[in-house]
């Protein structure tokens, strides 16, 4: 059986999540390199312009226990906004 892509798909009015890996370096609040970011930007854009809405699922290091303000994936949505603009 082929690998299916997303052209296999009508995507759209549909919710589609994607797992995006966000585990990026940050130094001082900034992310320091974005290669993994940037890989994600196509099946975004696809998915976009198929009507259809993606859904980003991920994570960023390894939390224990609680909130831990450092394990934010924030810094990381901000820069992947940047480059979908």
């Amino acid at each position: 059986m082929a690998l299916r892509t997303l052209d296999d798909f009508n995507l759209k009015n549909k919710n589609i999540l994607i797992r995006v890996d966000m585990n990026v370096p940050i130094h001082n609040g900034q992310v320091t390199d974005s290669t993994r970011l940037s890989r994600a930007v196509p099946t975004i854009l696809e998915v976009l312009e198929k009507g259809g809405k993606p859904i980003l699922l991920s994570h960023f290091g390894r939390p224990t226990r609680g909130f831990d303000l450092t394990m934010s994936t924030q810094q990381a949505v901000t820069a992947l906004s940047n480059r979908l603009k």
